[in-house]
């Protein structure tokens, strides 16, 4: 037995991801391979799990296995950064 043609609304119950991301895909030629049966916009659930695969990202480079480390900047404040408006002024 073939497998079905499912609507945009199974895939995205079965991928998790919202429908109007699948229409957006489409117009911008983007996504799972589809098919269009007449009006109707059809995927094959196979297809669209071989694309889900073929997104995967490897690990990011330099990824530490410990725990995550805090980093602490100092932000400088607007009086810090600039001064106050009579510093300013005097400096003009």
């Amino acid at each position: 037995m073939s497998e079905p043609f499912v609507p945009t609304e199974a895939v995205s119950d079965h991928t998790f991801i919202p429908t109007a991301t699948f229409v957006d895909w489409r117009y911008k030629g983007e996504g799972p391979p589809y098919y269009k049966l007449g009006k109707s916009v059809r995927y094959l659930l196979s297809e669209v799990d071989e694309w889900a695969r073929s997104q995967a990202v490897p690990a990011t480079r330099g990824a530490t296995t410990g725990p995550p480390q805090t980093v602490l900047s100092v932000v400088p404040t607007r009086r810090q950064n600039r001064g106050t408006l009579a510093e300013r002024r005097l400096r003009a």
